[in-house]
């Protein structure tokens, strides 16, 4: 009997980890009966075609190997030598922190950054046998970043503590990720003078920066005249609280009816529970109308 020129062929050589390979006997003659897979460097030996053997070594590494394939005829058998190389890269493991301006560590901190303020975010990952190339941050305000190993995000929509979930990948395509927290906290601050004469100018009684304020699980607004007497009132509760894209939320000069107040000085009383948790705020103080 003419012998075949038998050859072996992987399924796939490279993976994070490691991988199962599955080996496959091919240009077969149709006579064999048995395939016995032994590796000279790995301990055991496999049967049958296909077959499949799990490959963890760390690295790219020559596995060479040798087939001994029995055909029909009785005691009919043939050795065939080939090399095996696998590819199985380590991973990465994400690793970041976070800071403020001032180097202070924020992650999983119970300091915390007020609303709109920068905060750092340093990766801090340990690579594995490839080159990191890929990073994502999700800040957990619906932002995502992906500029790479070093960004700067504020938080001007949400506050209270948020999970950041950062990913990296290497060049060998291998993925990590992990998460860690950060405390946003509330700030309100007033002006003391409005003009709600509806030139589109400082109409509105609201804070300033009002994007930077953070949010609250419950928010009132109450203001009064000199006599004491309740002019206008707002509530919320959250999400969305205050509701900084409802142009109508904030006092705008009117009473309770609808009507212009007369010019002059107004009291306003601010009762806040913020998600932060940090303590409820009362605040209050004077707003002179002036169109």
């Amino acid at each position: 009997m003419e012998f075949p020129n038998i050859k072996s062929s992987p399924d796939s050589v490279g993976a994070c980890v490691g991988l199962d390979v599955i080996l496959t006997a091919d240009s077969l003659n149709g006579e064999e009966t048995n395939f016995s897979w032994a590796f000279f460097t790995i301990p055991d030996t496999l049967t049958g075609n296909p077959t499949s053997r799990y490959f963890e070594d760390p690295g790219t590494n020559k596995y060479p190997f040798e087939i001994d394939v029995t055909f029909s005829p009785k005691n009919c058998h043939k050795i065939y030598y080939d090399t095996l190389t696998v590819s199985a890269w380590t991973p990465p493991t994400a690793e970041f922190k976070i800071e403020d301006a001032d180097g202070l560590v924020l992650t999983d901190a119970v300091e915390g950054i007020n609303a709109g303020a920068d905060a750092y975010f340093s990766d801090m990952s340990t690579p594995g046998h490839g080159i990191l190339t890929k990073w994502i941050w999700m800040f957990g305000d619906g932002d995502i970043d992906t500029t790479g190993a070093n960004v700067t995000h504020a938080y001007t929509t949400k506050s209270g503590f948020i999970t950041v979930t950062m990913g990296v990948s290497d060049e060998y395509g291998c993925s990590d990720t992990t998460t860690h927290q950060i405390l946003v906290l509330e700030s309100l601050k007033f002006p003391n003078i409005f003009s709600p004469n509806g030139d589109g100018i400082n109409d509105k009684f609201e804070p300033w920066e009002r994007q930077k304020s953070g949010y609250f699980l419950k928010f009132e607004m109450e203001i009064y005249n000199k006599w004491g007497g309740l002019v206008w009132k707002r509530t919320c509760e959250s999400p969305n609280c205050p509701n900084y894209d409802d142009e109508n939320f904030w006092w705008n000069g009117k009473n309770k009816q609808g009507n212009d107040v007369p010019d002059g000085v107004y009291y306003w009383v601010v009762y806040a529970k913020p998600e932060s948790e940090k303590g409820d705020m009362i605040l209050n103080g004077s707003i002179t109308v002036v169109r």
